[in-house]
């Protein structure tokens, strides 16, 4: 022996690590096009061959009719889930909506060691009203897991 031990490798489908982000941050927009929802999270893999597990969670809302939500995650600035929310919740009788929490799971193959960010933009797609991420006291959470590839 030298002294030193090598780093012992874990088995293919092992959680290496675990991270997680949060906000309650209110945040409003009207407009078609993506804005940051405030929910955020890196992480730095350990080998090009892991994966990286995405669980988030959100609430959404929006305070009238004809009005449609959209949600992406991304990685970076890049777009890894288009739309992994679409509510197209039409009512004609309530001008205040709060949707149940959307969930999002995606595993992801980031096939890099540099640290890595993760988050969500939303819209207000069918272009009436207003959208809102974290309303009526609502939250985001995010966890990423590292799994061993």
């Amino acid at each position: 022996l030298s002294g030193t031990v090598a780093a012992a490798r874990m088995p293919a489908g092992s959680v290496l690590q675990v991270v997680s982000g949060y906000t309650s941050t209110e945040v409003n927009t009207t407009s078609a096009s993506y804005t940051d929802t405030g929910l955020s999270c890196a992480i730095t893999p350990s080998s090009t061959s892991s994966k990286v597990l995405i669980i988030a969670h959100q609430s959404f809302g929006k305070n009238a009719t004809n009005t449609q939500i959209d949600a992406n995650l991304l990685k970076g600035s890049s777009v890894v889930v288009n739309q992994w929310l679409n509510d197209d919740v039409r009512t004609a009788d309530e001008t205040a909506l709060y949707l149940p929490p959307a969930a999002l799971v995606y595993l992801d193959s980031p096939s890099t060691t540099s640290a890595t960010t993760y988050k969500t933009q939303f819209r207000n797609a069918a272009g009436a009203g207003q959208v809102v991420c974290n309303n009526n006291n609502g939250d985001s959470r995010m966890i990423l897991m590292e799994i061993a590839g």
